[in-house]
């Protein structure tokens, strides 16, 4: 759907899927272009680029899948093409594969849900653990800078560029009442707001418990990059498009330049490791 308050109005080639193939170009991907965050209580550190109704509601299927590489279990997001109606009619013409092959059999796991996504400045994420790629010395890997956050150390992998930010319904709703009290949920110089998108796992009486996203407001301080950010947004890539699967790779711009790994270590940081000082987590 183009923009949910059209979609909400509405209520309303073979099925796209969030996972695409093999890339040249691995940052361009849309994956490694997506807010994500690998284990529980690591968290992100973003403004929204895209107002509350301006955002993409479209309907996925969960589908179980298995990596054939690993064997390892995960559930793949496919775009449901007969659910998902503009205003204009049906944005992906072909009949929808979950729907009819017999995959979606299950309608308690694999029913069509909404997912929303934003465009967001996503300034960086803060891991538990060190980067567990800096072995691979890709000329991509940065080398996160050891934090600390009150009692919790962090290491922050700096960002400081545009990315999309999808959420479930639930979170979603959460993000509808910030909007609601505050009038907006983008930042502004009179009022700016700053989100952390945190990552937890809830475990309930009685189940396996499960895994769960919150936006909270954030108190880190983060460089001022509303200039940078306001010049770029009327020219990012459509969101119902890549929703749709019809945007595949994603060319964005950097602000800043994050750290990235060199054979070399510079020796005021190696002294600065080996005396263990503790810094405070603002970039």
């Amino acid at each position: 759907m183009p923009i949910i308050q059209n979609s909400v109005a509405q209520q309303s080639s073979s099925s796209s899927s969030s996972s695409y193939g093999d890339f040249k170009d691995i940052s361009k991907t849309i994956w490694k272009n997506t807010v994500t965050m690998r284990e529980n209580n690591e968290f992100a550190v973003f403004d929204f680029l895209t107002a509350l109704d301006q955002g993409d509601g479209s309907y996925f299927h969960p589908v179980p899948s298995k990596n054939p590489r690993t064997g390892n279990s995960f559930t793949q997001q496919v775009y449901c093409n007969e659910k998902n109606i503009s205003l204009d009619g049906r944005v992906v013409e072909a009949d929808c594969d979950p729907c009819h092959d017999g995959v979606s059999a299950d309608k308690r796991t694999t029913y069509p849900r909404m997912r929303y996504t934003y465009w967001v400045l996503h300034y960086g994420t803060y891991h538990l653990d060190s980067n567990a790629d800096l072995q691979a010395q890709k000329p991509w890997t940065q080398d996160w800078k050891q934090v600390t956050l009150g009692k919790q150390t962090f290491f922050r992998e700096s960002v400081l560029k545009p990315q999309l930010l999808v959420l479930s319904q639930r979170t979603w709703d959460s993000v509808q009442a910030i909007d609601t009290r505050k009038g907006t949920i983008l930042s502004t110089s009179e009022v700016p707001s700053h989100f952390e998108f945190r990552r937890s796992f809830a475990s309930n009486a009685g189940s396996r418990g499960m895994v769960s996203y919150d936006i909270l407001a954030s108190d880190i301080s983060v460089p001022d990059l509303s200039e940078e950010a306001s010049k770029i947004v009327a020219d990012l890539p459509k969101l119902d498009q890549i929703a749709a699967g019809s945007i595949t790779e994603l060319d964005l711009p950097q602000f800043g330049s994050p750290s990235v790994v060199k054979e070399q270590k510079d020796t005021a940081d190696a002294f600065e490791r080996m005396a263990n000082i503790k810094e405070d987590g603002e970039f």
